[in-house]
Protein backbone atom coordinates (compact mmCIF):
# COMPACT_ATOMS: atom_id res chain seq x y z
CA UNK A 1 0.00 0.00 0.00
CA UNK A 2 2.92 2.31 0.74
CA UNK A 3 3.84 2.19 -2.80
CA UNK A 4 0.90 2.87 -4.48
CA UNK A 5 0.99 6.09 -2.44
CA UNK A 6 4.36 7.25 -3.03
CA UNK A 7 3.29 6.32 -6.91
CA UNK A 8 0.25 8.68 -6.19
CA UNK A 9 2.18 11.71 -4.24
CA UNK A 10 5.05 11.22 -7.18
CA UNK A 11 2.22 12.17 -9.63
CA UNK A 12 0.73 15.02 -8.18
CA UNK A 13 4.06 16.85 -7.50
CA UNK A 14 4.86 16.21 -11.36
CA UNK A 15 1.97 17.44 -12.42
CA UNK A 16 1.87 20.21 -10.31
CA UNK A 17 5.87 20.89 -11.44
CA UNK A 18 5.54 20.71 -15.00
CA UNK A 19 2.69 23.45 -14.22
CA UNK A 20 4.98 26.04 -12.46
CA UNK A 21 8.35 25.48 -14.03
CA UNK A 22 10.43 24.97 -17.15
CA UNK A 23 9.55 21.64 -19.19
CA UNK A 24 12.98 21.38 -19.48
CA UNK A 25 13.89 21.40 -16.04
CA UNK A 26 11.23 19.24 -14.46
CA UNK A 27 12.15 16.16 -17.20
CA UNK A 28 15.53 16.17 -16.19
CA UNK A 29 15.22 16.76 -12.67
CA UNK A 30 12.49 13.52 -12.91
CA UNK A 31 15.11 11.50 -14.73
CA UNK A 32 16.76 11.45 -11.21
CA UNK A 33 14.85 8.69 -9.95
CA UNK A 34 17.36 5.77 -11.17
CA UNK A 35 19.82 7.96 -9.21
CA UNK A 36 17.65 7.02 -5.69
CA UNK A 37 16.67 3.27 -6.97
CA UNK A 38 20.53 2.71 -6.95
CA UNK A 39 20.30 4.45 -3.46
CA UNK A 40 17.35 2.54 -1.76
CA UNK A 41 18.53 -0.68 -3.37
CA UNK A 42 21.48 -1.37 -1.49
CA UNK A 43 20.33 -1.53 2.28
CA UNK A 44 16.67 -2.50 1.28
CA UNK A 45 16.56 -5.18 -1.24
CA UNK A 46 20.45 -5.78 -0.02
CA UNK A 47 21.50 -5.98 -3.85
CA UNK A 48 24.97 -5.45 -4.28
CA UNK A 49 25.42 -2.15 -6.57
CA UNK A 50 28.27 -2.55 -8.92
CA UNK A 51 31.08 0.48 -10.64
CA UNK A 52 29.55 -0.41 -13.91
CA UNK A 53 25.90 0.62 -12.29
CA UNK A 54 26.53 3.57 -10.66
CA UNK A 55 28.78 4.68 -13.82
CA UNK A 56 26.43 3.82 -16.01
CA UNK A 57 23.75 5.94 -14.28
CA UNK A 58 25.70 9.14 -14.16
CA UNK A 59 26.33 8.27 -17.83
CA UNK A 60 22.80 8.64 -18.42
CA UNK A 61 22.54 11.81 -16.80
CA UNK A 62 24.73 13.09 -18.81
CA UNK A 63 23.23 12.18 -21.79
CA UNK A 64 19.95 13.74 -20.19
CA UNK A 65 21.16 16.73 -19.62
CA UNK A 66 22.96 16.97 -22.92
CA UNK A 67 20.10 16.48 -24.40
CA UNK A 68 17.12 18.52 -22.45
CA UNK A 69 19.12 21.47 -21.97
CA UNK A 70 17.91 22.54 -18.70
CA UNK A 71 18.09 25.46 -17.52
CA UNK A 72 17.01 25.40 -13.75
CA UNK A 73 16.04 29.03 -13.23
CA UNK A 74 12.75 28.54 -12.38
CA UNK A 75 10.61 28.76 -8.98
CA UNK A 76 12.49 27.12 -6.63
CA UNK A 77 9.48 25.15 -5.22
CA UNK A 78 7.99 23.33 -8.31
CA UNK A 79 11.62 22.26 -9.12
CA UNK A 80 11.81 20.67 -5.21
CA UNK A 81 8.59 19.39 -5.84
CA UNK A 82 9.63 17.58 -9.25
CA UNK A 83 13.17 16.33 -7.15
CA UNK A 84 10.83 14.93 -4.37
CA UNK A 85 8.85 13.28 -6.80
CA UNK A 86 12.11 11.54 -8.14
CA UNK A 87 13.06 10.47 -4.97
CA UNK A 88 10.05 9.13 -4.25
CA UNK A 89 9.25 7.31 -7.68
CA UNK A 90 12.81 5.84 -6.96
CA UNK A 91 11.39 4.66 -3.48
CA UNK A 92 8.44 3.21 -4.86
CA UNK A 93 10.23 1.34 -7.42
CA UNK A 94 12.76 0.03 -4.92
CA UNK A 95 9.47 -1.34 -2.60
CA UNK A 96 7.94 -2.59 -5.77
CA UNK A 97 10.98 -4.66 -6.28
CA UNK A 98 10.36 -5.72 -2.64
CA UNK A 99 6.66 -6.72 -3.18
CA UNK A 100 7.62 -9.52 -5.26
CA UNK A 101 7.79 -11.91 -2.86
CA UNK A 102 4.08 -11.19 -1.47
CA UNK A 103 1.69 -10.08 -4.54
CA UNK A 104 1.92 -10.32 -8.12
CA UNK A 105 2.17 -7.04 -10.69
CA UNK A 106 -2.19 -7.29 -11.45
CA UNK A 107 -2.73 -6.82 -7.96
CA UNK A 108 -0.52 -3.82 -7.72
CA UNK A 109 -1.69 -2.02 -10.71
CA UNK A 110 -5.40 -2.89 -10.21
CA UNK A 111 -4.94 -0.88 -6.49
CA UNK A 112 -2.83 1.49 -7.84
CA UNK A 113 -5.26 2.35 -10.92
CA UNK A 114 -7.95 2.43 -8.37
CA UNK A 115 -6.86 4.96 -5.80
CA UNK A 116 -5.60 7.26 -8.65
CA UNK A 117 -8.38 6.90 -9.72
CA UNK A 118 -10.85 7.74 -7.05
CA UNK A 119 -8.19 10.63 -5.75
CA UNK A 120 -8.03 12.45 -9.19
CA UNK A 121 -11.64 11.76 -9.50
CA UNK A 122 -12.32 13.69 -6.10
CA UNK A 123 -9.85 16.23 -6.81
CA UNK A 124 -11.50 17.23 -10.27
CA UNK A 125 -14.71 18.16 -9.24
CA UNK A 126 -14.29 21.63 -8.28
CA UNK A 127 -13.06 22.60 -11.90
CA UNK A 128 -14.36 19.54 -13.75
CA UNK A 129 -14.60 20.56 -17.55
CA UNK A 130 -16.58 18.47 -20.43
CA UNK A 131 -14.09 17.32 -22.97
CA UNK A 132 -14.17 17.57 -26.56
CA UNK A 133 -14.56 14.12 -28.27
CA UNK A 134 -10.95 14.15 -29.91
CA UNK A 135 -9.71 15.61 -26.48
CA UNK A 136 -11.59 12.29 -24.71
CA UNK A 137 -9.80 10.17 -27.58
CA UNK A 138 -6.41 11.31 -26.94
CA UNK A 139 -6.88 11.01 -22.90
CA UNK A 140 -7.96 7.17 -23.51
CA UNK A 141 -4.71 6.75 -25.77
CA UNK A 142 -2.85 8.14 -22.94
CA UNK A 143 -4.38 5.90 -20.61
CA UNK A 144 -4.29 2.83 -22.83
CA UNK A 145 -0.30 3.72 -23.00
CA UNK A 146 0.34 4.35 -19.79
CA UNK A 147 -1.21 1.71 -18.38
CA UNK A 148 0.77 -0.88 -20.69
CA UNK A 149 3.91 0.85 -19.75
CA UNK A 150 2.79 1.02 -16.07
CA UNK A 151 2.23 -2.83 -16.28
CA UNK A 152 5.55 -3.56 -18.11
CA UNK A 153 7.46 -1.45 -15.96
CA UNK A 154 5.58 -3.27 -12.59
CA UNK A 155 6.77 -6.61 -13.97
CA UNK A 156 10.48 -6.04 -14.86
CA UNK A 157 10.93 -4.66 -11.39
CA UNK A 158 9.35 -8.01 -10.17
CA UNK A 159 11.53 -9.86 -12.17
CA UNK A 160 14.99 -8.10 -12.34
CA UNK A 161 17.30 -6.28 -10.34
CA UNK A 162 16.02 -2.99 -9.06
CA UNK A 163 19.13 -1.53 -10.06
CA UNK A 164 19.69 -2.35 -13.39
CA UNK A 165 15.95 -1.81 -14.63
CA UNK A 166 16.05 1.77 -13.33
CA UNK A 167 19.24 2.30 -15.71
CA UNK A 168 16.45 1.34 -18.80
CA UNK A 169 14.40 3.82 -17.86
CA UNK A 170 16.03 6.90 -19.45
CA UNK A 171 15.51 4.88 -22.77
CA UNK A 172 12.50 7.14 -22.00
CA UNK A 173 14.80 10.29 -23.38
CA UNK A 174 15.58 8.58 -26.91
CA UNK A 175 12.43 7.02 -27.46
CA UNK A 176 10.57 10.61 -26.69
CA UNK A 177 12.93 12.54 -28.93
CA UNK A 178 12.71 10.06 -31.36
CA UNK A 179 8.63 10.31 -31.62
CA UNK A 180 8.75 13.68 -31.68
CA UNK A 181 10.84 13.71 -34.74
CA UNK A 182 8.08 11.47 -36.31
CA UNK A 183 4.72 12.05 -35.10
CA UNK A 184 5.55 16.15 -34.80
CA UNK A 185 8.33 16.91 -36.74
CA UNK A 186 10.65 18.16 -34.07
CA UNK A 187 13.82 19.19 -35.29
CA UNK A 188 16.74 16.76 -33.73
CA UNK A 189 19.48 19.21 -32.93
CA UNK A 190 23.62 17.89 -32.36
CA UNK A 191 22.64 17.84 -28.19
CA UNK A 192 19.76 15.52 -28.33
CA UNK A 193 21.87 13.06 -30.67
CA UNK A 194 24.71 13.37 -28.99
CA UNK A 195 22.27 12.60 -25.25
CA UNK A 196 20.80 9.71 -27.03
CA UNK A 197 23.70 8.50 -28.28
CA UNK A 198 25.96 8.70 -24.60
CA UNK A 199 22.53 7.10 -23.14
CA UNK A 200 22.18 3.97 -25.41
CA UNK A 201 25.80 3.09 -24.68
CA UNK A 202 25.07 3.50 -20.78
CA UNK A 203 22.43 0.77 -21.42
CA UNK A 204 24.21 -1.58 -23.68
CA UNK A 205 26.80 -1.36 -21.13
CA UNK A 206 24.90 -2.38 -18.42
CA UNK A 207 23.23 -4.94 -21.12
CA UNK A 208 26.58 -6.78 -21.65
CA UNK A 209 27.76 -6.59 -17.96
CA UNK A 210 24.57 -8.01 -16.79
CA UNK A 211 24.65 -10.98 -19.77
CA UNK A 212 28.56 -12.17 -18.63
CA UNK A 213 27.55 -11.83 -14.87
CA UNK A 214 24.73 -14.59 -15.43
CA UNK A 215 27.08 -16.60 -17.94
CA UNK A 216 29.53 -16.94 -14.95
CA UNK A 217 27.01 -17.96 -12.31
Amino acid sequence: MGTIFFWLFRDCAVFYATSHARQADVAMLNRASPVFVTIFAGPILKEKISRVQVCAVALCLMGAYISMQPSFDSNPLPLMCALGAAMVAGLAYTLLSYTKRFTSAPVIIFHFSLLSTVCAGVMMIPSFVVPSPKVVVMLLLVGLFAAGGQYLLTYAYQQAPASEVSIYQYSGVVFTALLSYLIFKETLNATSILGAIVILTAIFWVFEYSKRKTVKN
